[in-house]
């Protein structure tokens, strides 16, 4: 995605959040979502986010492919992950569904679904997440996948201990550390 694009993008990310009436003064912002390299994930953090209003841009922005919203008792990161963040998961994800299949273990993947609990004041995306066999309506699943590429502005741990999760595997990938490619 080009820098261009990006701008765009988060240009109707704020549109879409003004005209869906979801800006509260009260709320507070930090950080660009445009990331200066392709290995870098983009950040944007809001505090003081009502529920309802977390509900209504992750709604809203469904059609939003790769954007992730991580809500955490009223702080609001949204994150675009990079191509080293989405390499890494997919490798991660890749091998365990091979294991699965090779264990003949009914492990079903439900990618980046939203997990969200109003009553625990907690919802993300995971990177990838698994049951071991049927979710049911309003479920949780069994495994989830987080990797790091950089430091989240939310505890993502809170989240999912808060939701329920039973099992968190996580990868810290590095800048030069994916297939070959030098630092720098």
């Amino acid at each position: 995605m080009t820098g261009a694009s990006i701008a765009d993008r988060d240009a109707k990310l704020l549109t879409v959040a003004a005209n869906a009436a979801c800006y509260d003064p009260s709320m507070v912002a930090a950080l660009s979502l445009a990331p200066e390299s392709r290995h870098e994930e983009a950040r944007f953090v809001l505090q003081g986010v009502p529920w309802w209003t977390y509900v209504a841009l992750r709604d809203a922005l469904d059609d939003h492919a790769g954007l992730k919203l991580t809500y955490l008792e009223g702080t609001l990161e949204l994150m675009s992950p990079s191509l080293l963040h989405e390499d890494a998961k997919t490798i991660i994800a890749r091998l365990l569904e091979a294991w699965a299949v090779e264990r003949r273990i009914d492990l079903r993947g439900f990618g980046s679904t939203t997990f969200r609990r109003e009553a625990r004041q907690r919802g993300l995306e995971p990177d990838e997440c698994y049951k071991l066999g049927k979710l049911e309506e309003d479920g949780l699943p069994d495994i989830a996948i987080e990797v790091v590429v950089s430091s989240g502005l939310v505890d993502k741990m809170a989240v999912y201990v808060g939701l329920g999760v039973v099992e968190l595997w996580g990868l810290a990938a590095e800048h030069g550390s994916d297939r070959g490619e030098s630092p720098g």
